[in-house]
């Protein structure tokens, strides 16, 4: 039982999970657990993640890189804040798209499968979540680089047939103003 190997020593630390095996490693980065099960155990095909101690995995770890750009978007008539993004795969062309900055949901990025396969996104691994309506769903992660405040940065993009977003993650360590009205103005800077 990989539970009573694992808690309470490692709780918040993250258990990536061959699902056909059962074979499985204990991280601190999510960005990489993925990659690092299939480092270890090269034939997964299917892989879990759980955080230790938590019920589904709820956000991703990372620190934002500072740079000195801001981000600027606008207040779409739908009343979103939506910014410009440049999103790369590990091959081939960036791709430009604008993102609605959604600060509800705690990831970094979700963009449509169509956009993952476009770019050829490496998959991570499978994770877990909770809806606003209390719902749980399953859907792949995948690594992919951003341009952010005029760098390239790695991040998580998830997986989800809507609307690209940004997250809360994205946004840790910025400020984010937005002027609510249509053709409003959204700023994105790191904090002072």
């Amino acid at each position: 039982d990989i539970k009573a190997q694992v808690e309470p020593d490692h709780n918040g630390e993250y258990v990536a999970i061959d699902v056909e095996t059962g074979n499985w490693i204990l991280t601190e980065d999510l960005l990489f657990a993925g990659r690092r099960l299939r480092e270890q155990y090269p034939d997964v095909v299917d892989a879990y993640l759980h955080r230790v101690g938590h019920r589904v995995v709820r956000h991703f770890g990372g620190r934002p890189w500072r740079g000195t750009e801001c981000i600027e978007g606008v207040v779409n008539s739908s009343y979103e804040a939506v910014i410009p993004l440049s999103l790369q795969g590990p091959v081939g062309m960036p791709q430009e798209l604008e993102a609605v900055v959604d600060t509800g949901f705690n990831g970094y990025l979700s963009v449509p499968s169509s956009l993952v396969a476009e770019l050829g996104l490496v998959f991570s691994i499978t994770n877990w979540a909770v809806l606003a309506d209390g719902s749980e769903v399953s859907f792949n992660t995948y690594e992919a680089t951003v341009q952010w405040e005029g760098q390239p940065r790695s991040v998580m993009v998830d997986e989800a047939d809507t609307t690209p977003l940004v997250g809360m993650l994205m946004l840790d360590g910025h400020e984010l103003s937005i002027q609510v009205y249509d053709g409003g103005g959204v700023r994105i800077e790191a904090a002072a």
